[in-house]
């Protein structure tokens, strides 16, 4: 089941600067910065309600952010939503007729299981489902 809106993520050339944008202009902290070496990312988190703003800095030429900067520039990169059994609603979603991305959940920042839903099903929204492992 879909609990609700865990993250809304942001690509950033320079992720200091967007963070110190979101932090002066909503007057919120960073709450936490992780290098997410299996995405090849630096992320950094910031509390608004009961959700995040995530910005996401490419660590690497290459990688998926550094390929969506170059593609689409700086902007909202995708929308997570928590679950809490992201097999159950993989299969469930796929059954559907939507793909994932990835074959399995991956970790994610926050040592969460992650997995996207390709965005040629969401008119070009990129949609995270993720489940914290401990919470």
């Amino acid at each position: 089941m879909i609990k609700k809106i865990d993250h809304i993520a942001f690509a950033s050339l320079v992720g200091d600067e967007m963070v110190k944008l979101f932090t002066d202009l909503l007057q919120i902290p960073l709450e936490n910065k992780e290098l997410v070496e299996s995405q090849q990312v630096n992320t950094f988190f910031m509390p608004i309600g009961e959700t995040h703003l995530e910005v996401l800095e490419s660590t690497k030429e290459g990688s998926n952010v550094d390929k969506f900067l170059q593609n689409r520039g700086e902007g909202i990169h995708h929308i997570a939503f928590e679950t809490d059994n992201i097999l159950q609603e993989m299969e469930r979603i796929s059954a559907l007729g939507f793909t994932f991305t990835l074959a399995e959940p991956g970790i994610g920042a926050g040592n969460k299981l992650v997995n996207f839903i390709h965005p040629k099903h969401t008119h070009g929204i990129l949609v995270e489902l993720c489940e914290y492992i401990n919470k």
